[in-house]
């Protein structure tokens, strides 16, 4: 797998997550939303232990 596929994919995801729900909301619902986007679903793998 090339990085800079990888980046361009979870940079895309990111944006398009931000874009769609807009500002104001806590991390966590971000990091819910991105793991729940279709195009994110082989990248999402472990979720962050905080």
């Amino acid at each position: 797998m090339d990085a800079n596929w990888l980046v361009e994919k979870v940079v895309g995801a990111v944006y398009e997550v931000a874009n769609t729900l807009g500002s104001g909301f806590l991390e966590k619902v971000y990091e819910r939303a991105w793991l729940l986007n279709s195009d994110c679903e082989a990248l999402s793998g472990k979720r962050r232990l905080l």
